[in-house]
This record gives structure tokens, C-alpha cells and sequence, in this order.
């Protein structure tokens, strides 16, 4: 089953479409601390309650109606757009008055390993190795995601899109996650354990998103 849709103000040639059944993370469900060819290392040991930016210049992500070349990685589970966070506990999709992805909505990981890669002007991905606790030891991390955002460009309706890929979780059960404005979710849903979900803008702006749990994007590796 794939999703598809008309594109807007143009014509738009993809391979990257929604496509139904989850899949686990391209690199693996398991923390390895290392890190996969093409890929830089932001961070490779714990650091609890900080967060890195990656720069994307070639590709641009446009949420809630601004456009950004950076996505700040929070090492608590969530990114943000347009500054960085270090909340630890009591976030919600309300917090911080930025644009934000909320992976498990819990509180109190640290950072084991992070790496991130530019594909051309197509995509990025970061690969996040965490731990669902202040300490841990590198390579040995129970939570295990990769975030892959689609420059507006090539995806199938030429509107924004994120797949998000979730391996062995030792967070996230009975949890709200999903992606939101500077006050509200857009989008949201619970659990995201060893699963995969994408989120997609239903506008140019970015001010509106619908998310596609269970489902993949297909068309694309690395």
C-alpha cells in the first residue's frame, strides 16, 4: 500500500513513498557505538541533559512556517527547530515555545552515541543511541532510533516528511509522542517501542501534519 498524492504547484518525481508495515532502524535495533561510513559523530559518550545541532543546508525542513537548515538533538528524546533544549522532565508539546518532535515524551536520558549524515540534497538522517538513564556504558544503550528527514523537494505531495524508526526501547510504553507547533501537537499518538511511523505536512507551511503509524518510507538507504 502506498500513499500518494498530487503535488503542489508542480510536478513531482519520487521514490520515496509511504508505504505500509514498520521497520526496524537501517543500522539496527541494537546500540552499537559506532559509527556507519558517511556519518559524523556528535556525541560518543554520556552526556545527560544537553543537546548538538546538525546543519542541513541542501535540505531545508519548513515547519510551522518557518524554513530551517539545523535540527537540534536533545539527548532527553526530542528535537527541536530553531533553538536547542535541556528540559529534563515536564515537557510537553506546549514547552519551549519552538517547533519540536517529541520521540518518547519521558524524561532523564543521556546520550551514548549520535551520529548524523547528509544525503545530498535529499534527505538526513541521525542515528541516536541512548539510555534510559543518566549513566550507561557506550555501545550498550536501550534506546535505539533513526530520524530521516525528506527535503520538501522529492517527497511524493512536495510537502514536508519524517520517518522515524524505533528499535529495542527501554522507554516510550503508554507514552503521547508525535511532532507540534509552539503550543500544540499537530500530531500525535502513543508508543513508538520498536516500531516506525512517518509524519507528513499536509500543507507547504508546515502548520498542519498527519502521522502514519506502522507504516515506512520506502525508496531510499543508507
Amino acid at each position: 500500500m502506498l500513499l500518494t498524492s498530487g503535488s503542489a504547484g508542480g510536478s513531482i518525481t519520487s521514490g520515496y513513498e509511504i508505504t505500509a508495515g514498520a521497520q526496524s532502524p537501517i543500522y539496527g535495533s541494537s546500540s552499537t557505538g559506532q559509527t556507519p561510513s558517511g556519518y559524523t559523530t556528535y556525541i560518543s559518550a554520556s552526556r545527560d541533559d544537553g543537546n548538538f545541532n546538525h546543519y542541513h543546508p541542501t535540505v531545508p525542513f519548513t515547519i510551522n512556517n518557518t524554513n530551517f537548515t539545523r535540527t537540534y538533538i536533545g539527548s532527553n528524546n526530542y528535537v527541536t527547530w530553531g533553538s536547542g533544549q535541556n528540559t529534563y522532565s515536564g515537557y510537553t508539546f506546549s514547552s519551549w515555545g519552538v517547533p519540536k518532535l517529541l520521540l518518547t515524551m519521558t524524561s532523564d536520558n543521556s546520550y551514548q552515541y549520535v551520529t548524523a549524515r547528509t544525503f545530498g540534497s535529499d534527505y538526513f538522517r541521525v542515528r541516536f543511541e541512548g539510555n534510559a538513564s543518566t549513566s550507561g556504558t557506550v555501545g550498550q544503550g536501550n534506546i535505539v532510533w533513526e530520524m530521516t528527514i525528506f527535503n520538501s523537494s522529492v517527497t511524493p505531495n512536495g510537502f514536508g516528511m519524517i520517518e522515524v524508526r524505533v528499535g529495542s526501547n527501554g522507554r516510550g510504553t503508554g507514552y503521547t509522542m508525535g511532532i507540534g507547533n509552539t503550543s500544540s501537537a499537530y500530531a500525535s499518538h502513543s508508543s513508538l517501542v520498536n516500531n516506525s511511523v512517518v509524519y507528513r505536512a499536509n500543507n507547504s507551511s508546515g502548520t498542519s501534519w498527519t502521522y502514519f503509524l506502522g507504516y515506512h518510507v520506502s525508496g531510499y538507504t543508507g
